[in-house]
């Protein structure tokens, strides 16, 4: 007997229908597609956080109707049609959120970032301080990391308003990369520089900025941003916060490379205050080394509106209505 193949509509129903049937058997809440397995990581501990008595089942790739695996947006998009509250999808906002996609709600069943990515969730300026002392052990009382940001988010604001114009009318090409290329910080040997809260860098970014600016007015002189600067403002987009909606693993390699640097300035305390005994010297160094990881563990809840946003999801789709 020839069994008819299914339709791609039908392939990604059966396999919404199993994956709530896979989170029943494993006593979870609910089932939950992500972009990638690391994203696990973040989502759980924003669940875990807001609503810690309910569990979930992740799951990080699925199958394509040609029968291939996949991960990433597109793919848990193509879950959409099927979604509810015991099957709902996670992913980064990217630029979906700043262009009002439609349908990307968690009414629909979608939590989304609200920045760009992930990433730019753990480099939020609030928790960098606490970062950097349970790297090291030391208070770091030699780089403020919110007047970096703030500095750094005024530095690309005007930047950014031309790349988005240009990514929403076409009225003239920004290619990404350039844009990218042009936002990230120079780098002095292996670390920027963070002398006066990493003046120096950002000084040369603006010189850089200036230059690109300079550039899209001169070859595109009848372009009005206005309307777009009002748009992103509407959407929550400042001049000192727009860091938290370039992309993610841009911003996330540049923060690390600041903190890495301020780890490495603290430990020099640390090696003093352990009187040259050299396993102690080394185990500070490794953990100071390792901020990549510790900056992972950085949720500063309650204390910048993209974070609220998602609490508020969080608390719409379970129904509950007060905040803890």
């Amino acid at each position: 007997m020839i069994t008819k193949p299914l339709t791609r509509e039908e392939h990604y129903m059966r396999l919404a229908i199993d994956f709530k049937g896979q989170a029943r058997l494993r006593r979870c809440d609910a089932a939950v597609h992500v972009e990638a397995a690391q994203d696990q990581r973040f989502w759980d501990t924003i669940f875990h956080h807001f609503i810690p008595d309910h569990k979930f089942h992740f799951i990080f790739h699925s199958r394509t109707p040609r029968g291939s695996m996949a991960s990433g947006v597109t793919q848990c998009l193509n879950f959409r049609p099927y979604l509810s509250k015991d099957f709902f999808i996670c992913i980064d906002s990217d630029y979906r959120y700043l262009l009002q996609e439609p349908g990307i709600a968690v009414g629909n069943y979608i939590f989304q970032t609200y920045t760009y990515a992930i990433e730019n969730h753990y480099c939020a300026a609030p928790g960098l301080d606490f970062v950097c002392e349970r790297a090291t052990g030391e208070k770091n009382e030699i780089f403020n990391f919110d007047v970096f940001l703030k500095r750094y988010s005024e530095t690309i604001f005007e930047l950014f308003l031309w790349y988005i114009h240009a990514h929403i009318t076409a009225e003239f090409q920004f290619d990404r990369w350039d844009f990218y290329q042009i936002i990230g910080l120079r780098r002095n040997g292996h670390y920027p520089d963070i002398k006066n809260n990493g003046e120096a860098e950002l000084d040369y970014l603006n010189e850089s900025v200036q230059s690109k600016l300079r550039s899209l007015m001169h070859s595109h002189p009848l372009v009005d941003i206005e309307p777009t600067r009002k748009r992103m403002n509407d959407l929550g987009v400042r001049p000192d916060n727009v860091y938290l909606f370039v992309r993610g693993h841009n911003l996330f390699d540049s923060v690390v490379s600041v903190g890495r640097k301020v780890c490495e300035k603290l430990l020099e305390n640390k090696k003093t205050g352990h009187n040259g005994e050299n396993h102690h010297i080394a185990d500070a160094f490794s953990n100071g080394h390792d901020f990549a990881n510790h900056v992972k563990h950085n949720f500063s809840f309650g204390k910048y509106t993209e974070i609220v946003k998602i609490e508020k999801d969080v608390h719409s789709l379970f129904g509950m209505d007060e905040l803890p």
